[in-house]
């Protein structure tokens, strides 16, 4: 036996470094070897040398190019290096040289669906299921698309037929979990992790979705203690962590609040993504001098950290909540120039800049963003509000809020006398859905609790009901402003929507949203189901505010907000989801109740 067929049984074998010796005296007299080569790439690649690994494989095909195998292991060390269009290009390449070879179609759609091209990635689920109908991955690739697309039946299905195939396999079944979850029988979902963890299975994946199952059904210490124990099996695991203190802080338990992250981070004190997102929530509970104290740290013990997009990004928003608007701005130059830098992060820089009365250099930072990604509703508003600043009449264009902003009133169902005693049934059912005591901590209200998870998902009939109702109010605005819509932000018709979320918010005595956005969505809508005696409050309290961006400094005196509407019991406002909205104040103990959701037109 020679010394390439010992490598390949001791790679087989897991006897790495044996097979690395072996490929190495092999290479010194044979150094063309472009089997070889490729060998010992798949070694450097077990001992995480990727860019050794890399640099053997593109020498094996540079010798003999015709070796699909070859080329989806590269394709793979590419896109571990951060490479994604190389090894897209060489996943297409694999699968030309060789069209009965899956592992290339599994790498492209799983690189196409990290990179959130869904259209990619269906063409090529598309392309290998008609050559292997039945292959499981491929099913279980169909089945997550399905959820990408809100297709929530289809992927149930599929994962329910890949369960009567195998169903002692315990991940068809937790994958089925999940999208009966996201399709809001979040219940249903809780009765099979249950039967997992009755049976032994033990995972942080497993707990932390039970977890959010127990959350969605207001049931928040056994989500409490199921993330907990998701944290325990991986402490480095950010969305358990942020999903955990985000319970603790809605339901009032400051004393326990963001202590997982600062276990976890003692034990692993290099995580960078541990640091900054513990660093995120101390901006959003407003502790702006800690999170910049705790990035000075950061900065001293792990100097390569003051580099990252994420570091500057999340100091500028700390020396702005903190009140240095023009550090702010200048310490977030540097994105400017960065590759990484993502448009969130491009955006964040861009309202500091708005902040420090720098609207020029936002806008120059906005219009390309804009331009590349024109479903940034985020960036949109922030570009609005510098053409607002510099008298653009652009601005007019895009927030016309006496043809853009519209009212609408809900019809009451039959066997109700009237849209109040439907609004009153409502109401009681969804006080039933608001299991925090607190607002939740990434979002703008104050004085008030938001339900979790998608509400139009409820089978209730009373949510249905507005459903149904919110479909046709949706439909019936953007046909009727159409030309306004596509001339802003390009919707075209009305049948190309879909709704992208969906929740309900109470607000309390001294309650209020800050002004906001809505990025997930295209047009937005709330309706008013339960409100104080506003007109005994007097000078428009309660009422919505439209036109007002969220800012800080001098600069919030130049832009005041540009239209109010006045709430009513059972009206539906819809407006685009660019546009700056948020609510007035109010002197009144009774509750103030809506519920919001967004569409936003379909891929």
């Amino acid at each position: 036996m020679n010394n390439l067929d010992q490598a390949i049984r001791k790679i087989q074998s897991g006897d790495i470094a044996s097979a690395q010796q072996l490929l190495e005296v092999h290479l010194k007299s044979s150094p063309s070897d472009f089997n070889a080569l490729q060998l010992l790439g798949l070694v450097k690649v077990r001992q995480g040398e990727l860019q050794a690994a890399q640099a053997l494989m593109q020498k094996s095909l540079a010798i003999h190019g015709k070796q699909p195998h070859v080329m989806n292991n590269l394709a793979s060390c590419e896109r571990q290096l951060g490479n994604s269009p190389s090894a897209l290009s060489l996943f297409r390449q694999a699968i030309a040289l060789k069209p009965d070879y899956l592992d290339p179609y599994l790498g492209f759609i799983n690189a196409t669906m990290e990179a959130d091209d869904l259209p990619a990635a269906d063409a090529m689920l598309h392309q290998a299921l008609q050559r292997w109908p039945s292959e499981a991955r491929l099913l279980q690739y169909k089945a997550r698309l399905a959820q990408e697309h809100e297709q929530y039946t289809d992927a149930i299905a599929i994962y329910r037929s890949l369960v009567l195939r195998n169903p002692s396999s315990a991940s068809y079944r937790h994958n089925l979990a999940i999208a009966l979850r996201l399709s809001g029988k979040s219940r249903d979902a809780l009765a099979i992790y249950q039967q997992l963890m009755n049976e032994g299975t033990s995972s942080f994946q497993l707990f932390h979705n039970a977890a959010n199952a127990h959350a969605d059904c207001a049931e928040n210490g056994e989500a409490i203690e199921l993330y907990q124990a998701a944290i325990k099996l991986n402490p480095t695991y950010v969305p358990a962590h942020k999903n955990l203190n985000d319970l603790l802080w809605e339901t009032g338990n400051r004393e326990e609040f963001l202590a997982s992250y600062r276990a976890a981070m003692q034990q692993h004190p290099s995580d960078t993504a541990l640091h900054f997102s513990y660093v995120d929530a101390l901006i959003c509970v407003s502790l702006f001098d800690e999170a910049l104290a705790h990035l000075n740290q950061l900065g001293r013990s792990h100097p390569h950290f003051n580099e990252e997009a994420e570091y500057l990004s999340l100091s500028g928003r700390a020396l702005s909540g903190r009140g240095d608007l023009q550090g702010a701005a200048d310490i977030q130059q540097p994105l400017a120039r960065q590759q990484s830098a993502t448009p969130q992060q491009l955006t964040a820089y861009a309202r500091s800049l708005i902040e420090a009365e720098r609207g020029a250099e936002a806008a120059e930072i906005l219009e390309p963003l804009v331009s590349r990604y024109p479903d940034d509703q985020m960036a949109l508003a922030y570009l609005g509000t510098c053409w607002r600043l510099n008298g653009n009449k652009k601005y007019d264009r895009l927030n016309n809020y006496g043809e853009m902003v519209r009212e609408f009133m809900l019809e009451p169902p039959a066997g109700y006398a009237s849209i109040e005693a439907f609004c009153s049934e409502l109401e009681s059912y969804l006080l039933t859905l608001h299991g925090g005591e607190h607002e939740p901590i990434d979002q703008t209200l104050v004085n008030g609790s938001q339900t979790r998870g998608n509400l139009f998902n409820d089978s209730n009939l009373l949510i249905r009901h507005v459903q149904g109702q919110a479909n046709r109010s949706i439909s019936q605005y953007v046909e009727e402003t159409a030309p306004l819509l596509e001339s802003a932000i390009g919707f075209r018709g009305a049948r190309e929507w879909q709704f992208s979320g969906s929740w309900s918010v109470v607000l309390r005595e001294q309650g209020y949203h800050a002004s906001h956005i809505h990025p997930m969505g295209w047009v937005s809508a709330v309706l008013y189901v339960s409100l104080p005696d506003l007109d005994a409050c007097g000078s428009q309290q309660g009422w919505l505010k439209l036109g007002q961006p969220n800012l800080s400094g001098p600069i919030t005196e130049r832009l005041p907000p540009r239209r109010h509407v006045k709430p009513q019991r059972g009206k539906l406002v819809i407006f685009p989801s660019y546009m700056w909205h948020g609510t007035e104040p109010f002197d009144a103990q009774a509750r103030r109740i809506t519920i919001a959701f967004d569409a936003r037109r379909t891929r």
